[in-house]
């Protein structure tokens, strides 16, 4: 059974039930695959993340807690990604899971954390001082994030009676239906609480092309100095979790080997 709880309220109307569901709308009650779990007992393994730093950029354990910094360099970068990829399967929701830290944000810097990498995929972080939700695509070699501020979906959190502040800690979900052109939602966990904070509805009849290029990535965080800046900018996770919604199965395998037997000419005893 999922482990994510049923919310029960009472209002007006009555007892309201709200059950877990999966990416699909469905009752959630397959097990949830896992592709990615990492978490840090104070230290990091070279064997489940790759880093990349310049000018300075911090990539390494703090508090226990993966860390990224800009550490001040002028135009410093500090990126970290899972060695593993998740896997997307057609007609299975995409779970990413996973908490965060970050400091305030800063003119001229860029932190993000979530499902991804330099091209495609899906984040909370800071763009600048602005605390955003992020959508990145690789449209044909011109990657193009579409950004969502705080603006767009704090009204969310205040309808649930949410107080949101990203520089204490905070577990965040990502839950995309892909098909690559399904919805993503943007996900709070306020104690057991899953509060909506954004829906990416991109089969609106408004859009063309797909959400992603490509939906096998990692996990990735980064905070990226620009224009010539100095910030000392931090993202931190204590824990990772990237899973598929239910059981892989055998479907297509394009580059398979097929080999069909059509006759027998001899017979062995």
């Amino acid at each position: 059974m999922s482990n994510r709880v049923p919310i029960f309220n009472v209002s007006d109307e009555g007892l309201v039930v709200s059950l877990p569901k999966t990416a699909f709308g469905c009752v959630a009650v397959a097990e949830k695959t896992p592709m990615i779990q990492v978490s840090f007992d104070g230290r990091v393994s070279s064997l489940d993340f790759d880093f990349a730093t310049t000018n300075g950029g911090y990539c390494g354990m703090s508090n226990g807690m993966l860390t990224c910094s800009s550490h001040g360099g002028t135009n410093g970068t500090a990126v970290a990604k899972t060695l593993k990829i998740g896997h997307y399967n057609p007609g299975q929701g995409l779970l990413a899971q996973f908490s965060g830290i970050f400091t305030p944000g800063v003119v001229d810097n860029a932190r993000l954390l979530g499902y991804g990498d330099i091209t495609n995929g899906f984040f909370v972080g800071y763009i600048g001082t602005t605390f955003s939700l992020t959508m990145r695509t690789d449209r044909t070699g011109s990657v193009v994030d579409n950004v969502y501020s705080i603006s767009d979906w704090n009204g969310n959190l205040d309808k649930a009676g949410v107080s949101f502040d990203p520089t204490k800690s905070n577990v965040y979900f990502i839950r995309a239906q892909l098909h690559f052109m399904g919805s993503i939602d943007f996900i709070l966990i306020d104690g057991i609480r899953e509060v909506l904070m954004h829906r990416i509805q991109w089969n609106d009849q408004l859009h063309t092309g797909v959400t992603l290029r490509t939906a096998s990535l990692p996990f990735y965080m980064s905070s990226v100095n620009s224009n010539s800046s100095t910030a000392n900018a931090t993202v931190q996770t204590a824990s990772v979790g990237i899973f598929t919604e239910g059981h892989p199965g055998n479907g297509r395998q394009p580059f398979a080997h097929h080999v069909e037997v059509t006759g027998v000419t001899t017979e062995e005893t």
